[in-house]
């Protein structure tokens, strides 16, 4: 077939055909992320056709990249997106379509950014925001293997998440009409638990246990799977591949939007929690520089906020390793087995004031990709990705920007090497950072969206007091995660 799931660690491509969400050998001692392979070059220029006649609809437009599509076929594949088109319309009054990419000129002002500033805005998602769209893309595969096999069954589907990924969910289980159990902390937002109900969700409230570490929800989410037969509906590549292929309409969007526009960035700033919309849209901006829809990626950064940036503190591991193979300088003494807060605050201290070493090395990380120096140091990660991602080990986590509070990245390895592949650098937004860029997006957009989902414009000031980006660079940001609370929210 013209797709295939590729796992890093077995060198080994799976095939489509065979469900899987995870890679099967998978060992905690390696990194088993599956990792969609396009064989052959999708017919791009049907996503321009259909786009010049007026197509908007995310699944219709980019479906020749899909691979329900792929199992499907054309009109089992339409007739599939229909049918859950007309739930989602009947119960939330609203069908994936691409959001739109706008340029943000008095944001860019209250920044003092002279340069192009681009935010594409998914608080007018499913949902409220990007999640939705990932899940889809796993609805659409789970129907299309289903209606494969002729099995009438629907097997229950299971989440961890406590916000915007658990509504997404609910919200296309619901269309799928499939029982969603979604596995959340116990104190978690009585609203968002009614809110969750009303769209036929089943809430598991999850008790840690006695000196856990790690997200209590996410193991009781991977016992559902093991245990109770449940299939995976999480965003999380290492468990649903398919979860990143759905976010990665959020690229081709983008892709195209830009690609129509004649605009190429310079630079793009995403924000972190557990890495799959960051991973997703990486992904696809690589794959449709391959197809011939852009000339460049542009520079991915990832901001984490300072309550929790287990992905910052991966990259910047990554960037010393790359540093230690060229002979370049790199004044990181991270030592895994000290005191955490002792280490964290080394960490911060070094990417504030040695931002020309940082830059330096992820310069040389992009033109120096393909070589053996660079190579080498993904090929350890993949074997031994402790070294560089375990769970945030400094208790009592709070932030502004609660929806990135993510013990660990889980997709952290594909958007490494994204962000190695075109030179971007990890940044941690100050919770002062975050409360302004929430307060000027919603000063200077007619968007209202959470201090998580506005990360990515306090990423860019952040990029920019450290010199990361310049005041005439082009750069794109993404804003998700409406704010409930200032809305009407059905």
């Amino acid at each position: 077939m013209d797709m295939a799931l590729h796992c890093p660690a077995c060198a080994v491509d799976y095939r489509i055909m065979d469900r899987h969400f995870a890679c099967p050998k998978a060992q905690p001692d390696a990194e088993h992320l599956l990792r969609q392979v396009h064989r052959a070059r999708p017919e791009i220029e049907l996503w321009r056709d259909a786009w010049d006649d007026g197509e908007r609809g995310s699944f219709r437009v980019f479906r020749n990249a899909l691979s329900s599509h792929l199992l499907a076929g054309e009109q089992g594949y339409l007739a599939q997106l229909e049918g859950i088109n007309d739930n989602l319309m009947r119960f939330h009054g609203l069908t994936f379509e691409a959001t739109a990419l706008f340029s943000a000129r008095p944001l860019a002002a209250a920044i003092g950014h002279d340069g192009l500033l681009l935010a594409k805005d998914e608080t007018a998602n499913v949902g409220g925001s990007n999640t939705a769209r990932h899940l889809m893309g796993t609805l659409l595969y789970i129907e299309a293997h289903r209606r494969l096999t002729d099995s009438p069954a629907k097997t229950p589907l299971a989440i961890h998440s406590c916000g915007d990924a658990a509504l997404g969910a609910a919200i296309v289980a619901r269309a799928g009409e499939y029982p969603l159990h979604c596995f959340v902390p116990r104190d978690v937002d009585p609203e968002l638990e009614n809110l969750l109900r009303s769209h036929g969700a089943y809430i598991e409230k999850v008790i840690p246990r006695t000196g856990e570490l790690g997200d209590p929800c996410y193991r009781a989410f991977r016992e559902a799977v093991s245990e109770r037969g449940f299939l995976p509906f999480a965003t999380s590549g290492p468990d649903n591949w398919s979860g990143i292929e759905g976010g990665r309409t959020l690229g081709y969007e983008l892709a195209l939007q830009l690609s129509e526009a004649g605009i190429e960035l310079d630079h793009l700033v995403l924000q972190v929690g557990g890495g799959a919309m960051a991973r997703a849209v990486v992904e696809a901006l690589e794959s449709c520089r391959e197809w011939g829809m852009l000339e460049r990626v542009p520079r991915i950064h990832a901001v984490q906020p300072t309550g929790s940036f287990p992905f910052v503190r991966c990259h910047a591991l990554l960037l010393a390793h790359v540093a230690d193979a060229a002979g370049l300088p790199f004044e990181l003494e991270y030592d895994i087995d000290s005191d955490p807060e002792d280490e964290t605050a080394i960490l911060r201290e070094f990417l504030e004031e040695e931002a020309e070493q940082v830059a330096e090395v992820a310069a040389y990380a992009a033109d120096s990709f393909a070589t053996e120096e660079v190579q080498q140091v993904l090929a350890r990660a993949v074997a031994n990705p402790t070294e560089f991602m375990w769970p945030w080990d400094l208790g009592g986590s709070e932030s502004a920007a609660h929806g990135l509070l993510h013990p660990v990245a889980h997709d952290w390895f594909y958007l490494a090497a994204g962000m190695l592949r075109t030179g971007g650098v990890p940044a941690v937004a100050t919770e002062e950072s975050l409360a302004n860029a929430k307060d000027l997006v919603a000063g200077n957009t007619n968007i209202a969206a959470t201090a998580s989902g506005t990360a990515g414009l306090a990423g860019l000031t952040t990029l920019k007091e450290q010199g990361h980006i310049a005041g005439s660079d082009a750069v794109g940001i993404v804003l998700t995660s409406v704010d409930r609370a200032s809305l009407e929210w059905r």
